[in-house]
C-alpha cells in the first residue's frame, strides 16, 4: 500500500467513527443492532496474515446455521502463524457490544501452545485495509475469550494491547496482556461477554453480567513498529474509536451473538439542556437543602479530574449556611478501585466539609474487594473514614457493625419536623436490612431517607432480580459477593422489607447506574404514602462528570424540588428527568396512638393526585413512573 492510500485508510477512522450511527446496520426497536444477522458475512471484511483484506482465505470464516464460525478444516497442512481477524465494515466509538461465544473441537495442527482455546475481540482497531500484508494482528484493544483446560483457573474477558497501552489503576500499563477476575468456563458452553466502551475515557468488560476489568484511556504505544506507521501516518494517539473485529488464533470458536447499542459521546453529553446556574438560590426563605454525590469515582483516577470533587465540597461548604444545606449525601462508588491513593482523594475532598456540613456514606461496589471488584465485602474506606470520628457529630445516630462506616444512620431536624438517613452499604446484606428495620421501627416520627449505591434502574423501575435477572444489568445479584454470607438485596427486595413498611419513608436516592444515568419512580408504601424514588449518576459523562449533583431542596408548603447543578461548569441540567418537582407526603404523626401500625385489613388509601385516580384497594403499593426526557 503506498503512503497515499495508508494515510485515507487510517487517518478516515475517526471520522468514519462520527458517521457510523447513520451507515450501520438498522437498530431493532431496543436500540440494538445486530452486526451478525445470523445468516452470512453481510458488513464483514477478512484479513488473515499472508493475504489481503477481504481475502477469506481458506474459508476460515463461515455461517452454518444461524452460527458464525472459525474453523481450519481446509488449511493446507500446519497453522504456520496465519492468524486472522473479522472486522466489521464501520467504526464505533461509544457503545456496547454483546459476544455470545464457545470454543468447540480440536486446535488447528501446530497452533502455538498459548493459543489453545484462545480468541477474542479487537475494539478501538486500526482498519484491515491499513494492515500490512503479514502483519499479524490489528493495532488494537484485545478483550481476549480464554477458555478452561479442565483443571486449572483461566479467566475470560482479558486485557490484550497490541500495539497500544492503557491507564490502568490510574497509572500508565504498559503490561501485554493483562487477566480479569472473571471465572473459569470449562468446555463447550457458550460465554457471554459485554464490553461498555467510553472513547477513551472508559472500558469496561463483564462476563455474564459481572464486571471483572476495567481501564481508560486506550493510546497507541509509540515504541510498537505497528503503532509508529500509524503515528507517522497521522493518527491521533489517543483511541477514542477504531473498528470492531473477531479473532482467529489457531482454535476452532462460534459466536452466535455479536450486537452492539451505541452510547451517548462526551460531545453529545454536552449538548444536553443546560442553563447557567451562577448563583443557587432556595426558592422559599424556609427550605432547606439536601446535596447529594453521585458516584466520584472516576475523579479520584485522574489527577486533572480531582478538582471536580473538590469543587463540590468546597462549593457545599461555602455556601452551606446560605442555602441551609442539612447534609451531603454520598450515593456510593466513593472511589473507583479499592486503592489507598484513590482514597486519599475521596478524604481530601470531603474533609472540606468538615466543621460545616456532616455527611453520610454509602460505599458503592467500586468501593469493595480487589481493585474495586466487589469479589468480597473488604474495603478501605474505614481506614480513611474513622466513624468514632464521625460518632462526635450531633446528628450522627450510629453503626451497624462498631467502628465501621458501611451501615450508619443520622438524623438531624427541620422547623419541628424530625428527618433520618439510612445509609446501607452496597448490595446490604440480610443483617444490614434487619438492622436498617429496627433502626426505622426506632424513629416512627422521623421522615426517613433510604441512601444506598443500587436500588432504581435506569428505566425507572427498581433492581429487581427475582423477575428480571440479569435483563437489568449491574444487579447486586450479578456480582460474587452475592454468594458470600448473608446475600445481597437489590431494589424490589428493599423496598419490600424495609421500605414499604415504614410510614415515615419519603425519598430513596442511589447512584450506580449507567446509559442515561437518571431515573425516578413514585410509589405508596403500605401505609399510603408517596415515596419518591431517586437515581442519578454522571459517570460516564465527560471528565466523569463534570461535578454535577443532585440539590434536593424540601420546601415548607411539602414540595420537594430536584435540580441537578455543577459548581465546576457552573451549569445546571433543565431537561425532566434532570429538574422536577415531587409533593411530600404529609409528616408522620408525633401521637403515639398514630404509631400504631394501621390494620392491614383496612389499608389506608392514597389521595387522588392530579390527573391520577386514587388508588384502588387492592393496589396498596400503586407506583408512578414520571414522563421523562430521553
Amino acid at each position: 500500500m503506498n503512503r497515499r492510500d495508508f494515510l485515507l485508510a487510517t487517518a478516515a477512522a475517526p471520522a468514519l467513527a462520527a458517521c457510523a450511527r447513520a451507515s450501520a446496520a438498522d437498530p431493532n426497536s431496543d436500540g440494538w443492532i445486530q452486526l451478525f444477522n445470523g445468516k452470512d458475512l453481510a458488513g464483514w471484511i477478512p484479513k488473515i496474515r499472508g493475504h489481503e483484506a477481504g481475502d477469506n482465505f481458506a474459508d476460515t470464516f463461515r455461517v452454518e446455521n444461524g452460527v458464525l464460525k472459525v474453523a481450519y478444516d481446509q488449511y493446507d497442512g500446519p497453522f504456520r502463524g496465519r492468524y486472522g481477524h473479522l472486522f466489521y465494515e464501520k467504526p464505533f466509538s461509544n457503545y456496547l457490544l454483546r459476544v455470545e461465544y464457545r470454543f468447540v473441537g480440536q486446535q488447528a495442527q501446530r497452533g502455538p501452545a498459548w493459543a489453545l482455546r484462545n480468541s477474542g475481540v479487537m475494539i478501538h482497531g486500526q482498519t484491515p485495509q491499513s494492515m500490512t500484508k503479514d502483519q499479524e494482528f490489528p493495532v488494537s484493544i484485545e478483550v481476549q475469550f480464554l477458555g478452561g483446560d479442565g483443571q486449572n483457573p483461566r479467566p475470560t474477558a482479558n486485557l490484550c494491547t497490541p500495539g497500544t497501552n492503557v491507564v490502568l489503576n490510574g497509572q500508565l500499563h504498559t503490561q501485554h496482556c493483562t487477566n480479569s477476575t472473571s471465572d473459569t468456563f470449562h468446555g463447550e458452553r457458550w460465554v457471554a461477554v459485554e464490553i461498555e466502551v467510553r472513547g477513551d475515557r472508559l472500558i469496561r468488560h463483564k462476563v455474564e453480567g459481572k464486571t471483572v476489568l476495567e481501564y481508560s484511556q486506550p493510546q497507541l504505544d509509540p515504541a510498537d513498529k505497528d503503532a509508529q506507521r500509524l503515528l507517522a501516518a497521522g493518527y491521533p494517539k489517543m483511541l477514542a474509536g477504531g473498528t470492531i473485529s473477531l479473532q482467529s488464533e489457531s482454535h476452532p470458536v462460534e459466536f452466535r451473538k455479536v450486537e452492539l447499542r451505541e452510547l451517548p459521546s462526551g460531545d453529545e453529553d454536552d449538548a444536553e439542556p443546560l442553563e447557567p446556574c451562577d448563583e443557587v438560590e432556595l426558592s422559599h426563605p424556609e427550605s432547606f437543602l439536601l446535596a447529594a454525590l453521585p458516584d466520584t469515582q472516576i475523579y479520584t483516577t485522574r489527577p486533572q479530574w480531582h478538582k471536580h470533587f473538590h469543587n463540590q465540597t468546597q462549593w457545599i461548604a461555602d455556601n452551606a449556611q446560605r442555602l441551609n444545606i442539612k447534609y451531603v449525601l454520598h450515593e456510593g462508588d466513593i472511589v473507583n478501585n479499592n486503592r489507598p491513593e484513590q482514597w486519599q482523594v475521596a478524604k481530601e475532598a470531603l474533609q472540606r466539609l468538615h466543621g460545616k456540613v456532616p455527611y453520610a456514606l454509602a460505599p458503592g461496589n467500586h468501593d469493595y474487594g480487589d481493585n474495586g471488584s466487589s469479589s468480597d465485602r473488604s474495603t478501605l474506606l474505614n481506614e480513611y473514614f474513622a466513624a468514632d470520628e464521625h460518632a462526635q457529630w450531633p446528628t450522627f445516630g450510629g453503626v451497624m457493625d462498631e467502628g465501621r462506616l458501611e451501615n450508619s444512620y443520622h438524623t438531624f431536624e427541620h422547623a419541628g419536623q424530625k428527618y433520618l438517613v439510612l445509609a446501607l452499604e452496597w448490595g446490604p446484606r440480610d443483617q444490614a436490612v434487619q438492622w436498617a428495620d429496627e433502626i426505622a421501627s426506632q424513629h416512627q416520627d422521623h421522615r426517613m431517607i433510604l441512601l444506598t449505591h443500587a436500588y432504581m434502574y435506569y428505566d425507572d423501575t427498581r433492581y429487581d432480580w427475582a423477575s428480571k435477572a440479569d435483563k437489568q444489568t449491574w444487579n447486586p445479584h450479578a456480582y460474587a459477593n452475592a454468594k458470600l454470607p448473608g446475600g445481597v438485596n437489590d431494589g424490589e427486595e428493599l423496598w419490600n422489607k424495609l421500605v414499604r413498611k415504614h410510614k415515615g419513608f419519603v425519598l430513596t436516592l442511589n447512584g450506580h447506574v449507567l446509559e442515561d444515568g437518571a431515573a425516578r419512580l413514585t410509589s405508596r408504601g403500605d401505609h399510603g404514602n408517596a415515596v419518591h424514588q431517586l437515581m442519578a449518576n454522571y459517570q460516564n459523562r465527560a471528565e466523569g462528570g463534570q461535578g454535577y449533583m443532585r440539590l434536593i431542596e424540601f420546601r415548607p408548603d411539602g414540595e420537594i424540588r430536584v435540580r441537578s447543578y455543577s459548581p465546576s461548569t457552573k451549569m445546571c441540567k433543565v431537561a425532566d428527568d434532570q429538574q422536577f418537582t415531587l409533593k411530600l407526603p404529609p409528616a408522620p404523626p408525633l401521637h403515639p396512638r398514630c404509631n400504631q401500625k394501621q390494620d392491614p385489613r383496612q389499608p389506608e388509601q392514597p389521595k387522588p393526585r392530579p390527573g391520577k385516580p386514587a388508588a384502588s384497594p387492592q393496589l396498596h403499593g400503586v407506583e408512578h413512573r414520571h414522563p421523562r426526557k430521553r
